[in-house]
């Protein structure tokens, strides 16, 4: 981990800009050198099916292990499903949050889910609101959840709510527990056990940003841990990845805000071919144009991570086979 750096490997220079000319320049340039760094097939060349949408949080001490619980057959058995990683998601949608009701709107008529997850989890540490209360922590979560799910199913009555709580038990155990009974009349249940394998670890360096879209996620998980060797990190799942950062999304801000706060330094973000958040953008461009279109978002995107106080900053973008076989993921400069 400490020495050397995924991020000087490739060589990445900074190049200050003063316009948008300016760095549609830069990207132009950078885009005759076209590295594939990482190439993997691509699961939805055909009619995607989409089972869900998973909202997390970003917090990279259970994004492991939830990632295991949302695909395991004892779990949800999930096979493809939308995730979104932000903070707050749950607080900022119940009051009226736009970027939030986009983002489930999403998944809910683009891709039709049917079924939506929301998991919260026990804080490692207890903030002074809870005075030390597990009990008072999760009741608090409990009934944010519940207001969430009431405000959901008004607004999408044929999407299932799933409500999810990870607690912890005797320090060393996380315990999946299921609200969703508690809808209609029943109870709380726990649904899955896992040891807790973060329970002594109080930071992390690195920061994932990459888009919620299902078609990806998988291979982009692969990609940083075997490639960028990173071995675990916080997530940032949004439409569009750099797009809610362009745009000074308010949720996407303090969410990046927290990463520092807890350490961060290094990030990585990775934009994708064919992504729906920039549909409108790029539906009358060739190939190429809409690759130039995600390195400019690149670009401009990684001098803003710059300015906020990150130290290194990583772009790539996920280029499809001329078949739609295969995934290549190209360094962009």
């Amino acid at each position: 981990m400490k020495g050397s750096s995924f991020f000087t490997i490739f060589n990445i220079n900074l190049v200050n800009y003063l316009d948008k000319e300016e760095v549609k320049m830069q990207v132009a340039k950078f885009a005759q050198d076209k590295e594939t760094i990482f190439t993997t097939t691509f699961d939805y060349a055909g009619s995607p099916v989409c089972n869900a949408i998973v909202i997390i949080p970003p917090d990279f001490r259970t994004i492991h292990d939830t990632s295991r619980f949302l695909r395991d057959p004892k779990g949800l058995n999930l096979k493809a499903f939308d995730l979104v990683a932000s903070d707050r998601f749950a607080k900022r949608y119940i009051r009226g949050g736009e970027s939030e009701a986009k983002t489930l709107k999403i998944a809910c008529n683009d891709h039709e889910v049917s079924l939506a997850v929301v998991i919260h989890n026990a804080e490692l540490i207890i903030p002074d609101r809870f005075n030390n209360d597990r009990k008072k922590e999760e009741y608090f979560h409990r009934k944010r959840m519940m207001e969430f799910g009431n405000k959901f199913m008004d607004e999408h009555p044929n999407v299932r709510f799933v409500p999810i709580f990870v607690r912890i038990v005797d320090g060393d155990t996380l315990e999946y527990v299921s609200f969703e009974g508690l809808f209609y009349g029943g109870e709380e249940k726990v649904v899955w056990r896992v040891a807790f394998s973060f329970r002594n670890v109080v930071s992390c360096e690195y920061l994932l940003i990459m888009c919620l879209d299902f078609r990806f996620r998988k291979e982009c998980f692969d990609f940083s841990k075997a490639i960028l060797k990173m071995p675990y990190f916080h997530l940032l799942g949004i439409p569009g990845a750099s797009q809610g950062i362009i745009n000074d999304d308010k949720a996407v801000i303090e969410s990046l805000q927290n990463a520092l706060k807890s350490g961060v330094r290094k990030v990585a973000i990775i934009h994708h071919a064919n992504c729906t958040a920039y549909k409108k953008d790029v539906e009358n461009l060739s190939i190429s144009q809409e690759e130039e279109f995600h390195r400019v978002q690149l670009f401009i995107c990684k001098r803003k991570l710059h300015d906020m106080g990150f130290e290194e900053v990583f772009t790539a973008f996920v280029r499809l086979s001329e078949d739609r076989s295969l995934m290549r993921f190209v360094v962009v400069k």
